[in-house]
């Protein structure tokens, strides 16, 4: 069993859970702390609780005179055995402590044990970009991607492969056309769908998207790639602070060599420009998978997901491709309006994702 014990309290320091009335307090470091993502951010934790019914766990480390120095969240959730888990955080790229000083960690990653130890879960599994925590067994089979803005559009389209300034070209050719609103939801949400049933993957509710658009009011947006008047390609967007993300975007398989997906990066990634946005999250991707390519001609950066575990005795580190192999090859004959009516209610129930 990995223990974490060695590691000790910083002197007039403590770990306690966040109240549900301390919204502001948490959100207020959070938005100030350098490392800090929209994912740590009280209104993502709603998203998750909302849509799925989880419970979440804000741990913080606060100074005797009250003054937080780290967060730490987490969510409760039971396997599709009904065994609990605990994760910071499940449907996120990279979630895991936020702290102005490293001595904050242990502190955090002690208490969770603490709490998960206590209820006898099978595993606390902690999502790191860029950090490798020695002590842990991690995945280690994705990384995710990042694009810098700050030099303007110009700049990036001179990055970009020639390959993708061609296929720009060519959308354009072919006479496809980006717009954008919230109103495209349920555009979105169809070829989201579509897409996760040809990857043997149920999908997430329509429910979790429209509370991310209610979350983030303001701070959310879609994009969509048409032909004619039919979407063919859509994203949702995320903006934090000098930051935009786009955790989920999708395309008609059928309108590929159309290249919608060049177009529609393209808008935006003038968006976030227009935004002044610094830094264009892309999202996670396997190793030398064909999602990485598209990323790295767009001029995008990889760094490390370390997906580390503090397992109970006996568990090991979870393997998604060897535990869902065959369920992913049913999925994909599963009639595609069912997998939208099933998809919420099992997706809830995979720690892994």
């Amino acid at each position: 069993m990995i223990m974490v014990e060695k590691t000790m309290m910083p002197f007039n320091g403590r770990v306690n859970l966040c109240g549900r009335n301390e919204n502001k307090y948490w959100d207020d470091f959070v938005e100030s702390c350098p490392s800090a993502s929209f994912y740590l951010h009280s209104h993502w934790l709603k998203c998750l609780e909302k849509a799925f019914g989880f419970k979440s766990l804000r741990f913080k480390a606060v100074d005797e005179q009250g003054t937080i120095h780290g967060v730490f969240p987490l969510v409760e959730m039971r396997d599709i055995r009904g065994h609990k888990v605990l994760i910071s955080l499940p449907f996120s790229n990279y979630a895991g402590t936020c702290c102005d000083d490293s001595i904050w960690n242990g502190c955090l990653f002690q208490a969770a044990w603490n709490l998960a130890r206590e209820q006898k879960l099978r595993f606390l599994e902690i999502r790191s970009l860029d950090v490798k925590i020695e002590e842990f067994p991690a995945d280690v089979h994705s990384v995710n991607y990042f694009l810098e803005l700050r030099e303007g559009e110009s700049q990036v389209w001179k990055h970009l492969h020639p390959n993708k300034r061609n296929k720009i070209r060519k959308a354009l050719r072919y006479g496809l056309t980006n717009d954008r609103g919230r109103n495209y939801l349920d555009q979105f949400y169809w070829i989201f769908a579509r897409n996760m049933r040809r990857l043997g993957t149920p999908p997430y509710p329509l429910k979790f998207f429209q509370t991310i658009l209610d979350e983030y009011e303001g701070e959310s947006d879609i994009i969509v790639t048409k032909k004619g008047k039919a979407v063919i390609s859509a994203m949702l967007l995320i903006f934090f602070r000098q930051s935009m993300a786009v955790p989920w975007a999708s395309s008609m398989r059928e309108f590929w060599d159309h290249a919608p997906n060049e177009l529609m990066y393209w808008e935006a990634i003038r968006l976030g420009t227009e935004r002044k946005v610094e830094d264009f999250d892309l999202g996670r991707s396997p190793i030398g998978g064909g999602t990485s390519q598209f990323k790295i001609d767009l001029g995008a950066k990889a760094h490390p997901l370390f997906y580390h575990y503090i397992l109970r005795k006996g568990n090991k580190v979870p393997n998604i491709q060897d535990k869902y192999r065959r369920a992913v090859s049913i999925w994909k004959l599963v009639p595609f309006e069912l997998t939208v009516l099933l998809g919420g209610r099992i997706i809830k129930h995979l720690p892994e994702l």
